[in-house]
């Protein structure tokens, strides 16, 4: 049996000197004051967004700038994840988490925190802009990302942003870089086992490659989408990942000539 561990031997250097047991309780402290101010933040979110979602448009960036109360990332994060399929919907809620994180500064978060909160909100109005058929604004969003992406160093916004530039990139008819932005947006989110993005972006690059008449790499992009997260997908992605994939070893099968195919480019809802 394995003896325990003496407690006067676990931590020595703090039982000899008083000083860092006096340093290790302030840091234990100020642990549980900033977890408990999360879960406060985070708890009152709903609230605040009903309130705010329950203003005419036309008031409710005004209604966050004078309330300090509106001034937290749990908010600004929470209008990103419940924002609706609309487009329109979703770049005014963007638009609102942008506007949060001009406030933030001051209020005692992170730099790297309000940085990444602001990339994720730049990418959610480029990808709604996109679908409008404002590829400009959209590009002009997306340019913004990647100061963002370097002050906070959170690697799924980098994937967020090699997606939603890849999508971008397929509306410009730039086809050979959008495909390459979607491969490296599916291997980051595989890297960081975010397994239901990581299939959509999979099933975009086989959808485009199909279009493409990249028949192996559509196969294999499909098959990756199948075993990964599509089946965990809420809406139609597993359907359209198994219709592709048997579409494209259709096609291997009959050794088809390229011509165009029926099957759509879109993005996933």
């Amino acid at each position: 049996m394995k003896r325990p561990v003496p407690k006067s031997a676990e931590k020595p250097e703090t039982q000899k000197d008083p000083r860092l047991r006096a340093l290790f309780a302030r840091v234990e402290a100020s642990a549980a004051e900033t977890q408990t101010a999360m879960v406060r933040e985070r708890a009152a979110a709903g609230t605040l967004l009903h309130t705010l979602l329950g203003r005419p448009l036309t008031e409710r960036e005004t209604l966050v700038h004078i309330d300090p109360r509106y001034h937290t990332v749990s908010l600004g994060r929470l209008l990103l994840s419940s924002a609706p399929a609309e487009p329109e919907e979703r770049e005014a809620r963007a638009r609102l988490a942008l506007a949060i994180t001009d406030l933030l500064p001051g209020t005692g978060k992170p730099k790297a925190v309000i940085a990444s909160l602001r990339s994720s909100a730049l990418l959610h109005i480029a990808d709604a802009l996109r679908e409008q058929g404002r590829l400009d604004e959209a590009r002009a969003a997306l340019a913004l990302v990647p100061a963002e992406i370097e002050a906070c160093g959170d690697v799924l916004d980098q994937a967020g942003y090699c997606l939603a530039l890849g999508r971008l990139r397929r509306e410009q008819s730039r086809f050979d870089e959008a495909l390459a932005l979607l491969a490296r947006a599916a291997d980051l989110y595989d890297d960081l086992d975010e397994r239901i993005e990581g299939a959509v972006a999979l099933t975009e690059l086989g959808e485009l490659a199909l279009h493409q008449h990249e028949l192996s790499r559509a196969a294999i992009a499909f098959d990756r989408a199948l075993r990964g997260g599509a089946t965990l997908h809420s809406g139609d992605l597993r359907e359209r990942a198994a219709f592709g994939a048997a579409l494209a070893l259709d096609r291997l099968q009959a050794d088809e000539p390229p011509e165009a195919d029926n099957l759509p480019l879109r993005e996933e809802e």
